[in-house]
């Protein structure tokens, strides 16, 4: 079991800053003390040691133990709002669907519904009061991308390239080479 016994004062620094800040390695760095110049190779360079990796991950689970929030209970509700959809809640006349109609897992999207009365007094005849309703759902944008960085949807190069073993490293590094000779 990892402890914080076995970790360097600045990678406590770091993990702490980690596991606070939205596990944002290039932020948690800075905050560990590390320059901004170095602060992004050094959070990879944290985020891969096996001591560091360990204790990141017990301290999950001891968090996911005392909460009973999981990744997959976020992940769950991270889609509800990435695969939300405004017809949801609208009929095809634009009114609001009775919002205490709506299915729990579709209503969770919603941000927000506002009700705004107005009224109008014409030149001649009673005043006319309509409701405007404004329906804001949460960010649909914002809740693929946490989708897409969980299961690995960004893929850089550096993340391709350790998944290679040294034969395709070296196959790589020839054609690049041979690339470079013939231009």
């Amino acid at each position: 079991m990892a402890t914080e016994n076995t970790l360097t004062g600045k990678q406590l620094a770091f993990v702490s800053a980690y596991l606070t800040n939205g596990f944002n390695g290039r932020q948690a760095a800075i905050a560990a003390g590390y320059s901004e110049e170095t602060a992004t190779e050094m959070a990879y360079e944290n985020l891969r040691k096996p001591h560091i990796k360990k204790y990141i991950e017990e301290h999950r689970k001891k968090m996911e133990q005392k909460t009973s929030i999981t990744v997959e209970k976020v992940i769950a509700e991270l889609a509800k709002v990435g695969f939300s959809n405004i017809q949801d809640f609208i009929t095809a006349d634009n009114e609001l669907r009775d919002v205490s109609k709506i299915k729990r897992s579709k209503a969770a999207a919603v941000s927000s519904i506002k009700r705004k009365k107005r009224t109008y007094y014409p030149e001649e005849g009673d005043p006319i009061t309509t409701e405007e309703v404004e329906i804001k759902l949460h960010s649909k944008l914002s809740a693929l991308d946490m989708i897409m960085r969980h299961v690995g949807g960004y893929a850089t190069v550096q993340d391709l390239v350790d998944k290679m073993d040294d034969q395709q490293k070296e196959e790589l590094l020839q054609q690049l080479l041979n690339k470079l000779n013939h231009e």
